[in-house]
């Protein structure tokens, strides 16, 4: 609701979003604010796309954001990363813990094991957010072989498994 009571956007996004960057990921020319953090509902890493070109025009003309009526910020995109066999046995939850946008795209940090930040999977997604690429860091790979020869987990890393952090869920809202 805007300050008058008006419905500016009926999406609600749950979680916590802790590391943000700025582009156009839809392709209109208007910048997009990417947020990513975790989904609290689903216990997920989620990376939130929204179109908030009125507000950040607003603040690099000088404006702290906080005066007048609010523009609202539509949400275009939300994309989910699936948690690891390391992440399901020791956490409640992965997240993102690094967004950055360039003219090749964008990558996405997914951290899997608390304490341990360099232990993600790195995602690196085409401008339009379509997947390019995962892979799981060096960290990632010898914390999952030191589960596994401490029998935390039942089984070795293989090539099936690093591939099925690949199905990330996209969902466009237009």
């Amino acid at each position: 609701l805007d300050g008058a009571g008006r419905l500016v956007s009926d999406r609600i996004l749950t979680g916590h979003f802790e590391h943000l960057d700025v582009g156009d990921v839809d392709g209109d020319g208007v910048r997009d604010l990417l947020l990513g953090g975790v989904d609290t509902t689903r216990q997920q890493a989620m990376l939130a796309v929204l179109s908030a070109a009125p507000i950040l025009d607003g603040l690099a003309a000088g404006g702290d954001g906080n005066h007048g009526p609010q523009p609202s910020m539509k949400t275009i995109a939300s994309i989910h990363f699936p948690r690891t066999c390391v992440n399901r046995r020791l956490e409640e939850n992965n997240r993102v813990t690094h967004v950055s946008v360039s003219m090749q795209g964008i990558q996405v940090d997914v951290a899997e094991r608390s304490g341990l930040p360099d232990a993600k999977v790195v995602y690196q997604l085409e401008p339009d957010l379509e997947l390019a690429a995962a892979w799981y860091s060096d960290e990632m790979k010898s914390l999952h072989r030191q589960l596994e020869s401490s029998k935390v987990l039942d089984h070795p890393l293989t090539c099936e498994e690093m591939d099925e952090q690949k199905a990330i869920e996209l969902v466009w809202y237009r």
